[in-house]
């Protein structure tokens, strides 16, 4: 069994959500969870015809050893399956706590989400990273809107 002294950071995850609140005893409140996403190309006159995206918020939750410290750099980039970033975001000092004696510490990211332009409909992921190492990813797509 590792040690929790000795884990290197993990993301026990990381999920898109329409919203998100946190209480004073560090309880997440996650509202709208989803990984689809469907819209329409648009002209969006400086960027030419785009999927514009505006939703919520990425949350995501890191797990790291105590030797590890308690504020760390995390960059979230969205990227498509070709590794062509869409969209990054650096996230300086973001803030890592104990869970309980002899356990792991944890660190909340929560992304809200400003509008985001995609060229084209696709699988997509958001990968957050520590120091240059990926940590995890989360999947999702964005997909054509039906016809009504």
């Amino acid at each position: 069994m590792n040690s929790p002294l000795a884990q290197p950071p993990t993301l026990r995850f990381a999920l898109l959500v329409d919203h998100f609140d946190q209480s004073a005893s560090g309880k997440l409140m996650l509202i709208g969870v989803f990984d689809n996403f469907f819209g329409e190309m648009v002209d969006v006159s400086a960027h030419g015809l785009r999927i514009p995206f505006s939703a919520g918020y990425l949350v995501a939750q890191i797990e790291a050893s105590m030797a590890f410290g308690e504020s760390h750099d995390v960059r979230v980039v969205c990227r498509d399956l070709d590794h062509n970033e869409v969209f990054s975001a650096d996230l300086p000092g973001v803030p890592f706590g104990t869970t309980g004696p002899g356990m792991p510490l944890r660190g909340i990211v929560a992304l809200k989400l400003g509008l985001i332009l995609f060229k084209e409909f696709g699988q997509y992921e958001w990968v957050l990273s520590i120091n240059g190492q990926c940590i995890g990813c989360c999947p999702f797509a964005v997909w054509e809107k039906p016809a009504a």
